[in-house]
């Protein structure tokens, strides 16, 4: 399970600093979507150059997901498989300084979701893996814990990928 940490968060820093070297400044990643700070242009650009990345490096995309989020959080679900090694990453656009992401499992005898694990790291991206014990339903909760300049919205794209 390290050694498939070690190559994803490889893989990760460099797709990402390859996305933004190639972007520029972020004045200049801006001007390339027209000035547009809202279009959905940027992050989808860069969900492909991830799944691309991933793949790859044989991973299989189970689920890619782009929202809008604010001052919030944002949540989705989805079952998850025994015995399945999963990686999930979360990334924000250039409006994100740093995202994290927290893994929730369901408890069937409460019937709330627990804290299995987080990434809160300072950076622009989350990453987190779990080969889960159960096939039960997961919850990944999404937060901006801090926007760059004066924005308070922004893009994210969610992946949820297994290895083959």
């Amino acid at each position: 399970m390290k050694t498939l940490n070690s190559i994803v968060l490889l893989i990760f820093a460099l797709t990402t600093t390859l996305l933004y070297s190639q972007s520029g400044s972020a004045d200049n990643y801006n001007a390339s979507y027209n000035n547009s700070n809202s279009s959905m242009r940027s992050i989808h650009s860069e969900s492909l150059k991830y799944i691309q990345a991933f793949e790859e490096k044989g991973f299989e995309v189970l689920r890619v997901e782009q929202d809008i989020i604010l001052n919030d959080t944002k949540q989705s679900l989805r079952s998850l498989h025994k015995g399945v090694e999963y990686v999930i990453v979360v990334f924000g656009d250039q409006r994100i300084r740093d995202i994290h992401l927290t893994l929730n499992k369901f408890n069937v005898v409460t019937k709330k979701f627990n804290r299995v694990n987080s990434d809160k790291k300072d950076d622009p991206f989350a990453i987190l893996s779990i080969t889960p014990n159960k096939t039960t339903p997961y919850q990944f909760v999404i937060n901006v814990n801090e926007f760059n300049d004066n924005y308070n919205a922004a893009h994210y794209g969610l992946i949820v990928m297994r290895k083959n």
